[in-house]
């Protein structure tokens, strides 16, 4: 999406500088910092004061229609924070200026890097005017006591105030320790050594779409943006039109949100919101989400039932991601609180599989307990079959699940349906089979993935296992990752790297049984084979000598199992 938007590096000096003003908006986030992030920029200053380096301080992501007034979009936990470390060093001027030491020059010290850095006096009204606007819990604290350098109270005050006043607390601790610190002179040198090396790279945008596609493409770069206070102030501000809300109105919404964001957590919130709008609208992808929200979302009433989607839905996002959830042991009286059924939960999140979760949340509203544990067990086969041993392109089968998600909210959803839709990307077994078949996990991170496969396998030969929890057992080679040259006369040395990570070379033992196995000839391991309960292990001894014809041969079989176990039935 095409989108304009100007980039600058700048200083703090410049960022503060010729009357610009900053609002955080009324609903974002409070400030949250601590001793953790207040230490590691304190340490940054000081390395400041000495050299000649700058010190980047990461993306600022501000709105602005005139270039003069901007919102904080992304940012304000660093400019607030920086603001307090500058009130702490006017702190000690003030200190001087009431001891009388030097008092006049102190005075216009004072004046002039208050003007510069904290507010200024605006010439119309002749009131002061904070340069930083914090947000409705944050703004008269900020405001009244910490930029006019009066005593804050200390009693029935919000804990992000008092994380405020800690923090001016800290820095005025340190400052002391300062040797510049009994001087005004040095104090001012200090504040003016900073602000010109605290760098900044400012984006700046003309609206709140252009502002969310921001937030997505540096997100995807890896630098980590509140994505959920865009959102959070559209519908805040969207309930709170005319800004008409009592106050203990406004702490019930806060309350709601609070709820979502703690089932979920900042970042996976990110993605929920995707997940959850395109649980019942049309698909938007990640950089049209924002423009999509505004567009159908543009009443008071609109924004309260969204918020509701949002909280109900969280859960069962939550839930989603683990199968051991109480969610779904307290849901419908336990009905859903099947181990076994539930077990294709496990895969999806082992295997990183999230394009289903739209679908998965519109069939757990519109099915009843049957229906989605057969729905369930679908998306698993496909994933499996598709994703994890197919390897195929995410871009068709995520619109066969946007497809799904909307038959799922119409009247005339069928399971047979649905499965007509799954037809379209569905691997037939031969195609699986000869995936499963060339299929190999060469790094280490991939052995708890295959040590599941195999266990899945196992259960299926011996349904009596337990297949929640393969934690007791190992991954063994059968041809070791580092074989001696006993193996040499079965595999040339070219080949044996690409055979060792085959799945039908590998095999569960227990963590006892696998004790001294893994060095050993064929022929020894296949005397420890014999003797494990682990009927996947056990017939390994069919084969009398261990080469690549029978590597294939096992990996075959384990196909042909696993072709039973992930089958829909069309």
């Amino acid at each position: 999406m095409a989108f304009q938007y100007d980039t600058k590096n700048q200083s703090f000096r410049q960022i503060m500088g010729n009357g610009l003003k900053y609002t955080v908006p009324r609903f974002q986030r409070d400030y949250s910092w601590k001793q953790e992030q207040w230490y590691d920029l304190w340490q940054d200053v000081l390395k400041l004061r000495d050299s000649q380096e700058a010190h980047y301080m990461g993306y600022l992501v501000l709105k602005s229609s005139d270039n003069k007034n901007f919102v904080i979009i992304d940012g304000q936990q660093r400019l607030t924070t920086i603001s307090i470390l500058i009130l702490s060093a006017l702190g000690q001027l003030r200190k001087l200026i009431d001891q009388n030491k030097e008092s006049e020059e102190n005075k216009e010290r004072e004046k002039t890097l208050i003007s510069s850095f904290i507010g200024f006096i605006d010439p119309v009204s002749l009131s002061f005017e904070n340069k930083i606007t914090l947000n409705r819990n944050n703004s008269l604290y900020f405001r009244n006591y910490l930029c006019q350098l009066k005593p804050p109270p200390q009693r029935r005050i919000k804990v992000s105030e008092r994380l405020m006043g800690q923090a001016f607390n800290y820095f005025e601790e340190e400052f002391r320790q300062v040797q510049c610190s009994q001087n005004g002179k040095n104090i001012a040198q200090f504040i003016e050594s900073i602000v010109d090396k605290l760098f900044f790279t400012t984006i700046t945008v003309g609206s709140d779409a252009n502002a969310y596609t921001i937030f997505e493409t540096l997100n995807a770069r890896g630098v980590q943006l509140s994505t959920p206070d865009l959102v959070k102030n559209y519908i805040f501000s969207l309930i709170d039109t005319n800004k008409s809300l009592h106050e203990n109105q406004l702490v019930q919404l806060e309350e709601r949100w609070t709820e979502i964001t703690k089932q979920l957590g900042e970042h996976e919130f990110s993605h929920f919101i995707r997940v959850d709008w395109n649980t019942r609208n049309s698909f938007a992808r990640k950089t049209e989400l924002f423009k999509h929200i505004k567009t159908e979302l543009d009443t008071k009433e609109k924004a309260n039932e969204y918020l509701d989607y949002l909280q109900k839905n969280s859960e069962i996002y939550a839930a989603l991601k683990d199968e051991k959830d109480e969610f779904w042991k307290s849901c419908k009286d336990g009905q859903y609180n099947n181990k076994n059924k539930l077990i294709g939960l496990k895969t999806l999140n082992l295997f990183n599989i999230t394009l289903p979760q739209s679908a998965l949340i519109a069939a757990f509203h519109k099915f009843d307990v049957r229906g989605f544990f057969t729905f369930l067990y679908y998306v698993e086969t496909l994933s499996i079959r598709y994703n994890v041993i197919g390897n195929k392109l995410p871009g068709p089968l995520e619109r066969v699940y946007n497809d799904i998600t909307q038959l799922i909210n119409s009247s005339g959803f069928s399971l047979r349906k649905v499965r007509n839709l799954l037809k379209q990307v569905y691997p037939e077994d031969e195609t699986f089979i000869q995936s499963f078949r060339d299929k190999n996990f060469k790094n280490q991170r991939a052995e708890k993935k295959v040590r599941y496969l195999l266990k899945r396998i196992e259960n299926r030969l011996n349904p009596e296992a337990d297949i929640s929890d393969e934690s007791d057992l190992t991954l063994e080679h059968i041809l070791p990752k580092n074989p001696s040259a006993l193996w040499g006369e079965s595999f040339k040395d070219e080949e044996i790297e690409s055979y060792i990570y085959c799945i039908g070379n590998v095999t569960l033992l227990s963590r006892n049984d696998n004790k001294g196995v893994s060095s050993l000839p064929f022929q020894k391991k296949r005397e420890q084979y014999n003797k494990s309960s682990i009927k996947i292990t056990k017939k390994i001894t069919d084969y009398d000598n261990w080469n690549k014809a029978n590597i294939l041969a096992r990996q075959r079989w384990l196909a042909e199992q696993a072709k039973e176990i992930w089958s829909i039935p069309f």
